[in-house]
């Protein structure tokens, strides 16, 4: 199963994902989140409102509330762990919790880590809806990285993909402070610290390309820079632990 907003393509059989983070739009994107939902996947399920604690801004009403879209990916059932409470979990379609803009403990580490960041317990929440513990997520827009920490939280396995470099940074570095371990660089075994150190020193060298004539000194070329995001080894099967580290309790 799916919870999305309009996203772009991405090749990964179904059965290989159980679930996609929940990505919230607002009231004006609602036509292409139904339109573009029911042309990639094979059913609409629901349409979830996210109600905020707090407004935001609005020239006639407020804006106070997101829509999550959830559509089933592939022809299996989906899987169901709210069944009108028979596991316990009583839910709706409509989710209160806090947006980025209310005044809560860790909020301005949060902006400073995106700007448009999900709360932890919303995406738990969903993926407790309609997942098993081990199961895998895919997040096609990792950003911060609030799926990284969720999976941890709640013993899935996170796949990410990110093509900013930066926010690669923030996630890895986010998932470090929570979970007290230590990302991996998959093709070769570095630590996170390690490849950002051998980056750094590879800056700090003089470019011999890089030179001044007349007074007038070159641009650097930035198609030298290396912006390749790494792929990082930070989830491993079942979500129980990174590498040969254990992962502490799970929420």
């Amino acid at each position: 199963m799916t919870m999305m907003s309009p996203p772009r393509p991405v090749s990964v059989p179904p059965t290989e994902v159980a679930s996609r983070k929940p990505r919230a739009v607002s009231w004006r994107h609602i036509s292409e989140l139904s339109e573009v939902g029911r042309q990639l996947y094979d059913e609409m399920l629901n349409i979830v409102v996210w109600v905020k604690s707090n407004a935001g801004q609005g020239s006639f009403y407020r804006s106070q509330h997101e829509f999550i879209g959830v559509f089933r990916v592939g022809e299996e059932p989906h899987q169901n762990n709210v069944e009108l409470g028979r596991f316990g979990r009583n839910r709706s379609n409509v989710w209160t919790y806090a947006g980025v803009n209310t005044f809560v403990k860790g909020r301005m580490e949060a902006l400073a880590a995106h700007p448009t960041v999900k709360p932890v317990a919303l995406v738990a929440d969903a993926l407790l809806d309609c997942t098993a513990r081990g199961d895998v997520v895919l997040d096609q827009f990792v950003g911060s990285g609030t799926t990284l920490l969720t999976a941890a939280k709640v013993a899935r396995v996170a796949i990410g993909i990110e093509y900013e470099p930066r926010y690669v940074d923030v996630a890895i570095l986010r998932w470090q402070r929570m979970t007290k371990l230590e990302a991996i660089f998959a093709s070769d075994g570095r630590s996170f610290e390690d490849v950002g150190a051998a980056r750094a020193a590879e800056i700090e060298q003089p470019n011999p390309h890089h030179w001044t004539a007349a007074g007038i000194k070159s641009p650097p070329n930035s198609a030298t820079e290396d912006r390749t995001t790494a792929a990082f080894d930070v989830e491993e099967a079942k979500g129980d632990h990174v590498g040969s580290r254990p992962e502490g309790s799970h929420e």
